[in-house]
């Protein structure tokens, strides 16, 4: 029988000839499966003894593939959130880097997401600092072997990427990024990246029928924290905290005016 490509599959993952067309599907459906449970090792001496995923803009656990990857590739996991002081304060131009409204909604966020792992056997630690320092920290503490993280595009979280990628190599800490910010990921455009259309229109001609990526199920549960190093969760801050008038100050002063 002669070969065929299977529609989803890469041509290397073609069947030779001979191959009947159920090992085909079979292949088709391995690969489906293995978007929505990535990196599932059956073997437990390949897994690492801690691991730290980095909550960063994506504060979602479904179709979360940092926080199940790290799961599926750990025996304990710590779930961690920083609050850079970077990104508040006053800008060169004088405004606020965060305004008080949008870091409360980002507040309710990570209180929320710490809710959520609760209730899944994990909990979220929470620190205000520099993750360059924070993350080392935490890995030093429980003996973490990898940090799980979305990769982000802005020019300061690039940078602050780089410093973190350099600190945790020289702890020996492997450090896995990962593509979420954007409907078609990054690996799957049938062009390179310098190539990349200046407009919409050219951007949907080069994209039509590419297929986005199935979702990846949320986790029923989540493994535990490590038990080296029991590290505190930390209180979620205030926006006074985050050096921000909280609302109700702002809005009196807003009524006063």
């Amino acid at each position: 029988m002669e070969a065929r490509i299977e529609h989803g599959m890469r041509p290397s993952e073609a069947m030779d000839n001979g191959d009947s067309d159920k090992d085909g599907n079979d292949q088709v459906e391995s690969s489906t499966r293995s978007n929505r449970h990535p990196s599932d090792p059956s073997d437990a001496a390949t897994l690492r003894s801690a691991s730290i995923v980095w909550f960063r803009n994506d504060l979602r656990v479904h179709d979360n593939e940092c926080l199940n990857s790290a799961n599926n590739e750990s025996m304990s996991v710590l779930p961690v959130y920083c609050f850079d002081p970077r990104d508040y304060g006053k800008s060169s131009s004088g405004f606020d880097k965060t305004g008080p409204f949008r870091a409360t909604f980002l507040l309710e966020s990570v209180a929320d997401l710490r809710k959520t792992l609760q209730a899944k056997g994990s909990d979220l630690v929470v620190r205000i600092g520099k993750p360059e320092i924070v993350l080392v920290e935490l890995a030093q503490a429980v003996g973490a072997e990898a940090v799980y993280a979305h990769r982000e595009v802005s020019h300061d979280e690039v940078k602050a990427e780089d410093n973190i990628e350099a600190v945790l190599k020289e702890e020996g800490v492997e450090v896995k990024y990962f593509w979420g910010s954007t409907l078609y990921h990054i690996d799957d455009l049938p062009f390179k990246l310098t190539e990349m259309p200046t407009n919409y229109g050219g951007f949907k001609e080069k994209v039509q029928g590419l297929e986005v990526r199935k979702t990846i199920e949320a986790l029923d549960q989540v493994k535990g924290l490590p038990a080296k190093g029991d590290v505190e969760p930390g209180e979620i801050p205030s926006l006074v905290d985050l050096g921000l008038k909280s609302l109700d100050s702002l809005c009196f002063f807003l009524m006063s005016i």
